[in-house]
């Protein structure tokens, strides 16, 4: 019990067990259900949901509008002020609740210029519908007051479930819209379960004017910018590519894909867990919070290199064991994302973590949309060679040039000083 009492008491050893939980539920129980969808939907169906998913993450984005970033530093400002935070809440719901029309016609423009998803309308309705109830979910809340542990606990439970619902149900090469639905309907439940929580912590609930959320446009604007244009930059160059290569180098871009995200995944829980740490110490003593992102520097860096050696050495045995025989073209593509890793880990404390951390969203907004011109000249200019390759080839690519970028607006600042 004194172990246990003493663990729940270290906001970041417990943040961080409770988050990797969150993510276990998200990545990595995809991973050991992986072989079964895999096998059961065949490369090419397997590439027609992974592509409606890639739609569905960019719509999860415009939800939240950059709220994983800017209000879960809100809410840990304000955490000790109940009045404050409820009509924050308050704001935000209402918000989220406006911008649902220029999500429709994102999605109908998708439809209609997607070829894959002319033939299938269906996948785009479904994943949006799930991408909606995630979008809007309150993670950020839980995240800012560090009750981690109720997005844990919901997330696991509910992607069990989602994951039983596939392993039953699925049959054929014709059910992936069973595996997007019982996404869809795990994302419904999680949110309905976080909102059922948030309302028990709410003391006066007011809805504001319309006028009143254009604070939340406006403090959450470059953040939504800072979330979204790397996805976006990514889904537009996916989507490109799914018109370009044919079905089957699509499921090998996929299959080497989830296996790519469930590991990109493991720094989040880190990062996120540190997070409102280092923002509450920076208010009170800057060098401290700086030495606290320095040493989560040096841990996700290591922690990337290992990550990129396992996958340089193993990667035909875990294609195989995690896609099968039928996916061993998905081998190569993964190495080259395994090179991803150490500079994702790089950019993320650099960017995400102390840039907005000392509030230089804006800063870093410029970084990642001169990165995001650097993704999109190595990708034009080496599709047609490399084919599904150019992928990550170009992401290699965008995230050295983040990392350049932001060190060099370090050193201007630090010149101009």
């Amino acid at each position: 019990m004194a172990y246990k009492k003493r663990f729940l008491e270290n906001n970041i050893l417990s943040n961080s067990f409770f988050l990797y939980l969150s993510h276990f539920a998200d990545y990595i129980l995809l991973l050991i259900f992986l072989p079964f969808i895999a096998h059961s939907l065949g490369v090419e169906e397997f590439g027609k949901i992974s592509l409606a998913q890639t739609f569905g993450i960019f719509i999860i984005l415009f939800f939240e509008f950059g709220s994983s970033l800017v209000l879960t530093r809100e809410v840990s400002v304000k955490k000790e002020n109940r009045l404050e935070l409820d009509l924050l809440i308050s704001k935000v719901f209402l918000f989220k609740l406006l911008i649902v029309p220029v999500a429709i016609i994102i999605g109908l423009l998708t439809l209609s210029l997607v070829p894959i998803f002319n033939t299938n309308p269906s996948y785009l309705l479904i994943v949006s519908i799930g991408a909606f109830f995630q979008g809007i979910s309150p993670s950020w809340y839980f995240h800012g007051i560090e009750k981690m542990r109720l997005i844990a606990y919901s997330k696991f439970f509910f992607r069990l479930l989602c994951f039983l619902m596939i392993f039953f149900l699925v049959n054929s090469r014709d059910d992936g819209w069973i595996v997007l639905l019982a996404y869809s309907l795990s994302s419904l439940f999680i949110c309905i379960h976080l909102i059922f929580q948030l309302s028990r912590e709410i003391k006066s609930l007011t809805i504001p004017l319309i006028s009143e959320t254009a604070e939340i446009y406006r403090i959450c604007r470059n953040s939504f910018f800072i979330s979204t244009i790397p996805v976006f930059v990514q889904s537009i160059a996916a989507l490109f590519l799914s018109s370009i290569i044919g079905p089957a180098q699509l499921g090998y871009y996929y299959g080497a894909s989830r296996i790519y995200r469930a590991l990109n995944s493991l720094f989040s829980p880190i990062g996120q867990a540190f997070f409102p740490n280092i923002v509450h110490i920076n208010t009170i003593n800057e060098q401290k919070a700086f030495s606290i992102a320095r040493l989560l520097l040096i841990i996700l860096t290591i922690f990337g290199i290992l990550l990129f050696l396992i996958l340089l050495f193993f990667s035909d045995q875990i294609v195989l064991f995690l896609l099968g025989k039928e996916y061993t073209g998905s081998s190569n593509i993964l190495i080259l994302f395994g090179a991803v890793l150490p500079f994702t880990a790089v950019s993320h404390v650099l960017g995400r973590q102390w840039l907005v951390v000392k509030n230089k969203d804006n800063e870093y907004m410029r970084c990642l949309i001169l990165s995001s011109f650097v993704f999109f000249i190595c990708f034009f200019s080496s599709i047609n060679r490399f084919g599904a390759i150019s992928f990550p080839i170009s992401l290699i690519g965008y995230e050295i040039a983040s990392i350049v970028f932001i060190i060099s607006s370090f050193v201007l600042k630090s010149k101009l000083s």
